[in-house]
């Protein structure tokens, strides 16, 4: 099974001369032959995304589910799917308020599998580490026994792992949203990327599905689209790499393959 996660920037604040190039999304989806898409500002605020999200599952021939998030500002979230892989079993939106954007998340019948497999995308907090960690903490409870679960989506944080990035080359806005808190005067060189998220989900149980030499920014100069993968999922990981869309959005997708013949 193969699943790609992007945020594909379909939605943008109010007055931008952005347009998204629909075809091109799903041209680009479609090639990398994908079970299950995660999908990242597929609408904004009043345009709740049905608009994108339905011109996608069209061209796409997938089923999905739409998540609009509860704010004029919010970024909408969409999970699609392959019928003849997968069947939706149900869907939650109790954590709406939660999310400054959105989070969309369904568990599935897939082929193959005992057990529903839940799939989450999410759009973390853009500007406070601590909201953050609120928002990933939904997921706490879903990492370990049995249970199947792939989150994934645009985290706006840093990995575990991932190298600590020149913090010279963003914003200070973005610094001071990314980074852990320091006393103002503190030099761009000895600020420290915050990582509590990804330490919390692997406390949880999660592993990441990005190790080691498969590091690549995603966003700008950090890897802020990641794939976490419950702990029986994760012994089925085959594969992960990043996907560059000649500027069909500010993101690179990032694609990962499972063998769920793996799955205990």
């Amino acid at each position: 099974m193969k699943l790609l996660s992007w945020n594909i920037k379909a939605a943008e604040s109010l007055g931008s001369r952005h347009v998204p190039d629909l075809d091109g999304l799903a041209a680009a989806i479609d090639a990398q032959g994908v079970d299950i898409v995660c999908l990242q500002e597929t609408g904004l605020g009043a345009d709740d995304g049905a608009g994108a999200f339905w011109a996608l599952r069209k061209t796409l021939q997938m089923e999905g589910h739409l998540a609009p998030g509860p704010r004029t500002e919010s970024r909408a979230t969409a999970v699609l799917w392959r019928p003849e892989v997968a069947e939706l079993r149900s869907h939650t939106t109790h954590y709406r308020e939660l999310f400054y954007h959105s989070a969309a998340i369904v568990a599935l019948n897939v082929n193959g599998l005992s057990n529903p497999l839940t799939a989450a995308s999410v759009h973390l907090h853009p500007h406070s580490a601590d909201a953050r960690l609120a928002e990933a903490s939904v997921f706490h409870m879903k990492a370990d026994k049995d249970q199947l679960t792939i989150v994934a989506g645009d985290f706006n944080g840093l990995g575990a792992g991932d190298p600590e990035p020149s913090w010279a080359d963003a914003r200070p806005g973005n610094r001071a949203a990314r980074c852990v808190p320091a006393p103002p005067g503190t030099p761009v060189s000895q600020r420290v990327g915050d990582r509590r998220v990804a330490w919390n989900l692997a406390t949880a149980g999660f592993a990441d599905a990005c190790q080691g030499p498969a590091y690549e920014a995603t966003g700008q100069h950090i890897r802020v689209d990641q794939a976490y993968l419950s702990e029986a999922l994760a012994p089925t990981l085959t594969d992960y790499h990043v996907v560059d869309h000649n500027g069909l959005s500010d993101h690179k997708a990032i694609a990962i393959e499972l063998d769920l013949t793996l799955v205990s």
